[in-house]
């Protein structure tokens, strides 16, 4: 919806208003009676304040409204959206589900994904034909290596060097808390504290409380290294 030109923009109010459309190359309106759903990836609102986009309209689009949150937003689900998809993928190519290599949904969790939905399940759909018959792994389903979104001061760059080196750490180490930590010369304590400050999800199933509480799951003293609960960021 975003992209209409004026002119289009005009017909389709038309069409919703009048309930007229005219067919291409016909110079003869008829009646229509339809029901419209539209999707739009841009805020509809700014970009009618802005004057790009007619403000009746969008008043006429607006009935029942689903805003569908980003991946960036749904990391916390990749446990249970991966193998979803890799499920529904494989079964649509008349192939078996691959097994997954422990870690896969947490490693794509943190991966950008502006592409969405689709960006992720092509992802998936070429990573199963790359796999084989062997498990399907991160190296089947990433192209190109994680790279930080673009910072726009030293602050945020800072932040993005600190979080992609805790990422790292972490798969390199199993996800270990005891041995990511001594590899990055943290003790147990500040590494929790800097998962939660830089929003790195450390394990599966859980979802980290606002405000910077902390981390469900994190072990007290003689508790095991490694824990099943996922934290999930938070903005």
């Amino acid at each position: 919806m975003a992209d209409l030109t004026p002119r289009l923009q005009s017909l389709l109010l038309r069409t919703l208003q009048e309930g007229e459309a005219r067919r291409v190359g016909s110079d003869r309106v008829r009646r229509v009676d339809v029901r419209f759903a539209a999707a739009t990836n841009r805020p509809l609102a700014d970009l009618a304040a802005a004057g790009s986009f007619r403000w009746d309209l969008l008043f006429r689009l607006q009935g029942a409204e689903v805003c569908m949150p980003s991946l960036e937003a749904r990391r916390h689900e990749f446990p249970f959206l991966v193998p979803r998809l890799v499920a529904d993928v494989a079964t649509g190519a008349g192939l078996d589900p691959p097994k997954l290599e422990e870690g896969l949904a947490h490693l794509l969790a943190d991966q950008p994904w502006p592409g969405n939905f689709r960006q992720l399940r092509h992802a998936l759909e070429r990573g199963i034909w790359r796999c084989g018959s062997g498990p399907l792994g991160a190296g089947h389903v990433l192209q190109t290596p994680r790279v930080p979104p673009p910072c726009a001061d030293w602050r945020r760059a800072t932040r993005a060097f600190q979080r992609e080196m805790l990422i790292s750490a972490l798969a390199r180490n199993g996800h270990n808390v005891t041995a990511t930590a001594a590899a990055l010369g943290l003790t147990r304590p500040a590494l929790y504290a800097s998962a939660r400050r830089l929003d790195v999800v450390l394990a599966e199933g859980r979802t980290s409380p606002p405000g910077g509480g902390p981390q469900p799951g994190a072990p007290d003293k003689g508790s095991s290294d490694q824990y099943s609960p996922k934290v999930a960021p938070t903005s």
